[in-house]
């Protein structure tokens, strides 16, 4: 149901950038400088796809806090991003975007709406738990992802900063511990026993991922270009699965 709630979100953010654009005129022009760019990233971007994601998962929060489970908003949440990252991903793939794009998104942006959406809402948990005490913690973690992924998609997009697009995977990772580390913690005090290895887990699913990544574009795309898409998938994973070990290879 998370998952699906993030998928729902990822319609509602296109119908909500038809308003931006068509009411407040509110676009990315490429030929702007840098800051105006920039702000865009954050306030077009980052803040829309951030509270439409947020506002989905507001049943689960509630049904979290009901059952007083941090952990369980923390996952929830980052269910609802891949849900949104599900979606948007098709959209890119539909539209036939570059192989490497397509091969590296599921990786970064994958993880980079989980961590993000699920940082957010671990932290509304535990605002809606301590019945809302520690607001501030709540709305402090809102607008530091939201300046967060604004930055993410302005190396992207912004044509001043593509060069620096290759420290994606190393910024999503980052993002990625500060999602890790509650997640540790929330396991580590929940001592759930006989669960399965975390890690194992990771390693199957960026296996199948990669390989996945291959086969796909082996039937769009000629060797050389399928290939490549593969390494680029592959070398996505190094800064990501570091992160993960790190946290996770003792469960």
């Amino acid at each position: 149901l998370a998952v699906l709630a993030g998928i729902f979100s990822a319609a509602l953010t296109i119908f909500v950038l038809v308003i931006q654009e068509r009411l407040t005129g509110f676009i990315h022009v490429p030929t702007d400088d840098v800051l105006s760019q920039l702000i865009y990233c954050v306030a077009g971007i980052g803040l829309r796809e951030e509270t439409l994601k947020l506002l989905c998962f507001l049943p689960f929060a509630f049904w979290a806090a009901k059952r007083r489970s941090r952990v369980e908003g923390l996952v929830l949440a980052g269910l609802v991003g891949l849900g949104f990252a599900w979606q948007e991903n098709l959209g890119y793939f539909e539209e036939g975007e570059n192989p490497y794009v397509i091969a590296i998104r599921p990786i970064t942006a994958n993880a980079l709406h989980i961590a993000d959406t699920g940082i957010i809402g671990y932290w509304l948990t535990r605002t809606l738990i301590a019945k809302g005490r520690g607001w501030e913690n709540f709305l402090l973690a809102f607008i530091l992802i939201v300046i967060a992924h604004g930055i993410y998609d302005a190396v992207i997009i912004v044509p001043d900063l593509q060069e620096y697009g290759p420290l994606t995977t190393i910024f999503v990772a980052v993002i990625a511990y500060k999602y890790f580390d509650p997640l540790r913690e929330e396991m580590d005090i929940a001592a759930v026993h006989r669960r399965m290895s975390p890690l194992g887990i990771f390693i199957i699913g960026m296996v199948l991922l990669c390989n996945t990544v291959l086969i796909s574009s082996a039937f769009r795309e000629v060797s050389n270009v399928a290939i490549g898409a593969f390494a680029a998938a592959v070398g996505s994973c190094i800064p990501l699965s570091f992160a993960f070990i790190s946290r996770f290879r003792d469960l």
